[in-house]
């Protein structure tokens, strides 16, 4: 199976880690191996997440007992515990989020990319995964309100100030920002290694331009939280377009930024399409008594294999239920601020065009 490595933070750069990937030898643009690619990062992903909590004892089984193992399988988010106290309503009624002034917008600590909206299906996917969840894990897990679910496509900006977000947006200008948002309909005729020259991209009536799809949904943990993640497919080539996927969007999106001049910084860069649900905020619910670690990890086990069963027309080839189609319900949507734990929709610089 292809894999290829993921890209840790760094210094600004021109990279397009997105292409890469596709031009590699053993890919060269195929969404198949492209799809592998994001296979083997959630299985490998997964296999040392179990691995962590469930530690295996030298006659190969698992060692499931009450006290956490050495490396810590769960770490509450602190981070995720303060800043729920600042959202907390104050006595008077104001939420401290919906000051004027935020003073997280001085610091170092705020992202700008382009996020995408669960459609209708995922969400309704989550709100029953996260059901479960809630009633295994108790108040362990804080877990994401529907209106801030998203999956995060690009990030082009990476702990910084607002102001600097605020450079970077006037940087790119609103033009190229609309152009990026509504690429996943008008994508261009190729998908182009370095973007020095992107064709025309005006969507031609007689040969439907589909927006990418994510399929094949998976529930994965690791330290911090728990996601849902997907792995794209192909989008059928046509006589004016290569086959494309979600993976190909990126790639374009990223060459677009870089275009302009711009030096991209991310916090990590990854062959991964999820949602996260949930973060974890406490341990007691997973090392209070024997079997409770071992019983977690097979309602994991549980809901992928519903998941995997029940998740109608898994390649997309039936009436498309199956898919999740990228920016279909909702258009791609451009954000700046502090992002690390979702924001609503009302909240976006910029939208996209839908197929709707």
């Amino acid at each position: 199976m292809f894999s290829f490595p993921s890209l840790p933070a760094g210094e600004p750069s021109t990279r397009n880690w997105y292409q890469e990937l596709l031009d590699h030898p053993d890919c060269l643009g195929d969404v198949y191996k492209v799809q592998e690619a994001y296979e083997s990062f959630r299985q490998d992903n997964l296999s040392k997440s179990i691995s962590l909590i469930l530690p295996t004892t030298d006659d190969g089984g698992n060692d499931d007992n009450t006290s956490p193992p050495q490396q810590a399988p769960i770490v509450p988010d602190q981070v995720l515990i303060e800043h729920l106290k600042r959202s907390t309503p104050s006595r008077g009624g104001e939420s401290p989020s919906s000051r004027i002034t935020d003073p997280l917008d001085a610091q170092d600590v705020n992202c700008e990319g382009i996020l995408a909206r669960p459609s209708s299906k995922v969400i309704a996917a989550i709100a029953a995964i996260q059901s479960r969840l809630g009633d295994l894990l108790g108040s362990d897990i804080h877990l994401i309100p529907a209106s801030d679910l998203h999956l995060s496509v690009l990030e082009l900006s990476h702990r910084h100030t607002l102001a600097h977000l605020r450079a970077v947006y006037t940087h790119l200008g609103p033009a190229l920002i609309a152009t990026m948002l509504d690429l996943p309909h008008t994508r261009p005729l190729i998908s182009m290694p370095d973007a020095a020259e992107i064709p025309d991209a005006t969507p031609n009536p007689d040969f439907p331009n589909p927006a990418p799809r994510l399929i094949r949904p998976m529930l994965l943990f690791d330290q911090r939280g728990v996601a849902l993640t997907f792995v794209p497919t192909a989008v059928a080539a046509t006589p004016l377009h290569a086959p494309y996927s979600y993976h190909h969007l990126r790639a374009d999106l990223q060459a677009h930024a870089l275009r302009s001049g711009l030096a991209i910084d991310t916090c990590y860069t990854a062959p991964t399409a999820h949602v996260t649900l949930g973060r974890f905020v406490g341990t007691q619910a997973f090392f209070a008594r024997a079997g409770a670690a071992a019983h977690f990890v097979a309602v994991v086990h549980e809901i992928n294999e519903q998941l995997r069963t029940g998740w109608d027309s898994a390649e997309g080839d039936g009436d498309g239920d199956g898919e999740w189609v990228v920016a279909g319900e909702r258009g791609l949507e451009w954000h700046l601020g502090y992002l690390k734990f979702g924001r609503g929709s009302e909240m976006a610089e910029m939208v996209g065009k839908s197929s709707l």
